[in-house]
């Protein structure tokens, strides 16, 4: 779907698309053996929390990097200089 909506090039080619895919692969082969092993240890409950704790920490974190362009967002549309349809 990517190479048919022009997407690609907008992110940056190919070049860009495989740095991406490579950190994921790289990272996944590097975090599967410590998952693996760091679960036969801990307990249920702990990796549960922990889980939480980085989904709600990663959610606070992007929000507090949106929180200052979605203010001047808003502020700008009550000024008026953006034309909301």
């Amino acid at each position: 779907w990517t190479f048919m909506t022009g997407r690609l090039v907008l992110e940056g080619g190919i070049a860009a698309a495989a740095t991406a895919i490579g950190g994921l692969v790289l990272g996944g082969v590097i975090a599967a053996p410590l998952a693996g092993y760091v679960t036969k240890f801990a307990p249920a409950r702990f990796l549960l929390g922990g889980a939480a704790v980085l989904v709600v920490g990663l959610a606070l974190w992007q929000g507090a990097q949106l929180w200052p362009s979605l203010i001047a967002a808003v502020l700008e549309a009550q000024a008026g200089t953006i034309r909301t349809p």
